[in-house]
């Protein structure tokens, strides 16, 4: 009875596929309550550009838009929503002094910056411009601490929240669309891998080498990228960072 018992589940091929279906259900149901209960800074940023004040026409010399009694062009605000989306509290002594937290305007300076909206006064968040730059300094950010900080200036321009902080990368996007891409997460892995290997010709023994140490990080990188992306996709903005 065992032995056909063995040579029924060997010829199922629908129960093997089951078995397989089963198995990765429960490594890709690992990996997504791994990266769950993972205590770790993280701390992400939203910003939107909105035009307050366009120019004034080329015809009317007598009309002039001033800003603090400054002559300008026209006049932008940029808001910026930043929080710490980890389970891991961001103390003032994890900011490295020398790439301290700022909001960089491409090709444009700031005129004027304050913050809008605050989680928790007790963080104690501030901004000051400096050469143009919108420093930031806080006491702590628990999970979800944040606040929305609004810098006005004067033309349409990239912006970009960067600094280091101990125990992480700095500041990330929170949105999908700005993820790492599969290149930038597996590239320096399969290049060093790569390095070592002679230029591959077709039907080499070096291809299929290069082959084989290549489908070990497809296989496990291509899952792990994937889940990672599901998780923050399915991690909405807070209501109060919604821009």
């Amino acid at each position: 009875m065992l032995e056909n018992f063995t040579k029924w589940l060997a010829g199922s091929a629908s129960l093997n596929l089951l078995f397989l279906g089963l198995a990765l259900l429960s490594l890709l149901t690992s990996i997504y309550f791994y990266l769950q209960s993972k205590r770790e800074k993280k701390p992400v940023y939203l910003e939107r550009q909105f035009l307050l004040v366009k120019s004034a026409p080329t015809h009317a010399d007598r009309i002039k838009i001033l800003y603090d009694d400054r002559v300008v062009e026209q006049l932008y605000v940029t808001k910026v929503a930043l929080w710490n989306r980890g389970k891991e509290t961001i103390h003032a002594h994890d900011i490295v002094a020398s790439d301290s937290p700022r909001i960089v305007l491409s090709q444009d300076s700031a005129l004027d910056v304050n913050v809008e909206y605050c989680r928790r006064n007790i963080n104690n968040i501030s901004v000051a411009i400096v050469n143009g730059e919108v420093l930031l300094s806080f006491d702590f950010l628990d999970r979800l601490d944040g606040a929305v900080i609004s810098i006005y200036h004067e033309r349409k321009c990239d912006v970009a929240l960067l600094g280091s902080i101990k125990g992480c990368v700095g500041f990330s996007k929170a949105r999908l669309d700005d993820m790492a891409s599969l290149e930038k997460l597996l590239g320096p892995v399969v290049k060093t891998v790569f390095k070592f290997l002679p230029k591959p010709k077709e039907g080499s023994v070096w291809m299929w080498l290069a082959v084989f140490a290549f489908t070990p990080i497809a296989v496990i990188g291509v899952p792990l990228l994937v889940i990672e992306n599901t998780v923050r996709l399915f991690q909405p903005v807070p209501k109060e960072y919604s821009l």
